[in-house]
């Protein structure tokens, strides 16, 4: 649930943020409002901008159904129109979304607050975003809907079916993006959603990056491609001590090298070595019954083992299951037909193994020769049989 809240408040911003630096300079947009088809228009409404410009909450009283907002932007950035000054990701109808851009905005709100429809010289950004990103909107509020009702709450089939179309539609929403501003870059809002895709943590460092280097003037000294440039910096920062820290974790058994001597129980508490399959080809395989690549990559690691078990391939698997998991990683090995030795300390990623070998993420797999030298890692699909093809055939 943790995930599915973190992915809400990302579609929020996606349907929000930010707007401009308004007081020292001359407005040079105005946002005409008008409440008439709801049923209780409120007396006040706020316009909230993006944290990044530091921009203090605007508001406007309401008067019979019509508002008015003043303001100044140097480009196409988001905002929100809200029923209170301080939104609550809780309560996605208390607000609505506008792309500010310079020139009249026309805002009329339907039945709903969170409906609004954009006209006016400075509506072509807000239009742009509309589009791309009222594809998949519909299918959001559907899911959403869905995910109050009391069968998400009490019947667990149906939380997991409708969590599988949440996220599938969050993923088809935030795709949708990003192809729209890959093929407009000279679209009036492609920089506010260059902004909004790096900064939501579920797009690649290599598409931030690719989404900026898309931006027009992304030199031009603004609030909003600082914010930007400020984002990408930080990802290449991590990216650079990550690389480090693999690279520190490599180091630990390389290929070349002599394999780390370990012993684990099997699944029935029997212990094992890896020295008792001296002699032998052995794959060391890192797994877990919760990873979803490892259970697809398992139909090819037992293809390659039926094939070359009778030439002298051996098969070790060291699951990071847990203790709480130690069912499902039983379960695992019998529906997924992995009939060689399994090993693991139930102590998830914190398995002693993984440590030795510096693994930090699954699956992974190291190949040892007969005199326990580490021949291969990381070898998976095409790669895995194209090695021991060289090796048995």
């Amino acid at each position: 649930m943790k995930l599915i809240k973190k992915m809400s408040m990302v579609i929020s911003s996606v349907l929000m943020l930010s707007a401009s630096a308004f007081a020292q300079n001359k407005p040079n947009f105005t946002i005409h409002g008008d409440l008439n088809k709801l049923t209780a228009p409120p007396a006040k409404v706020y316009l909230i901008y993006a944290p990044f410009l530091n921009q203090p909450t605007d508001s406007a009283t309401v008067t019979s159904g019509k508002y008015e907002f003043k303001g100044y932007t140097k480009e196409a950035i988001g905002a929100e129109i809200s029923l209170t000054a301080k939104t609550d990701p809780a309560n996605p109808k208390d607000k609505a979304t506008i792309i500010l851009d310079k020139g009249e905005l026309n805002v009329v709100t339907g039945p709903a607050f969170d409906q609004i429809t954009v006209t006016g010289s400075g509506a072509k950004a807000h239009t742009d975003f509309a589009g791309a990103i009222n594809k998949g909107h519909s299918e959001i509020l559907a899911v959403n809907k869905e995910m109050a009702s009391d069968s998400f709450k009490n019947d667990a089939e149906y939380k997991k079916a409708v969590t599988a179309r949440f996220y599938h539609a969050i993923s088809s929403s935030l795709n949708d993006l990003i192809v729209f501003a890959r093929a407009n870059p000279q679209s009036p809002v492609s920089p506010y959603l260059a902004y909004v895709l790096s900064s939501s943590g579920f797009v690649t460092h290599a598409m931030s990056d690719t989404l900026a280097q898309n931006v027009p003037n992304l030199s031009e000294p603004t609030k909003l491609h600082q914010a930007i440039n400020d984002v990408i910096a930080k990802q290449k920062d991590l990216d650079n001590k990550v690389a480090a820290n693999n690279k520190e974790l490599d180091s630990k058994a390389p290929i070349g090298s002599k394999a780390i001597e370990f012993t684990q129980p099997d699944a029935n508490g029997k212990p094992v070595s890896l020295a008792s399959f001296k002699g032998k080809y052995v794959l060391v395989d890192f797994w877990a019954s919760w990873c979803a690549p490892c259970r697809a990559e398992n139909p090819n690691v037992v293809k390659a083992y039926d094939t070359y078990k009778s030439k002298g391939l051996s098969i070790v698997g060291v699951s990071l299951d847990g203790k709480n998991t130690k069912a499902a990683w039983l379960a695992a090995i019998k529906k997924d037909g992995l009939t060689w030795t399994q090993v693991s300390d139930l102590t998830g990623w914190n398995n002693e193994v993984a440590k030795l070998y510096g693994v930090q993420s699954i699956p992974q797999n190291f190949l040892i020769d007969p005199n326990g030298n580490i021949i291969g890692k990381n070898l998976r699909g095409d790669e895995l049989n194209k090695k021991l093809a060289s090796l048995f055939n």
